[in-house]
């Protein structure tokens, strides 16, 4: 499944496998946060089962879901780099469903 995973798809295999040493494979409860504003945001996520959310979270603390990921898919967790093309504070989350 990991070969097909775009981001990962490109690698020529030496550097896929040894990409692959490294993967820590984490498991969330519906509803769980993967990932909230403020954390440390150095990983590459792929969706083996079920769905993440990647939502952004106004100042007031809605949240607002910007885009679905479902098996195969993958986020890259340096999404903080929309706060620096857009100027915003905002930070996001992704939450599993």
């Amino acid at each position: 499944m990991l070969k097909n995973v775009r981001v990962l798809g490109h690698f020529e295999k030496p550097l896929f496998l040894e990409l692959c040493k490294h993967m820590v494979f984490q498991q969330f409860q519906q509803g769980e946060y993967a990932i909230r504003p403020g954390q440390a945001d150095n990983s590459i996520y792929v969706v083996q089962d079920g769905k993440l959310e990647l939502s952004l979270v106004e100042a007031d603390g809605k949240e607002i879901v910007v885009k679905e990921i479902f098996p195969g898919d993958s986020v890259h967790s340096l999404l903080s780099i929309l706060d620096v093309i857009t100027v915003s504070d905002r930070g996001f989350c992704m939450l599993t469903d």
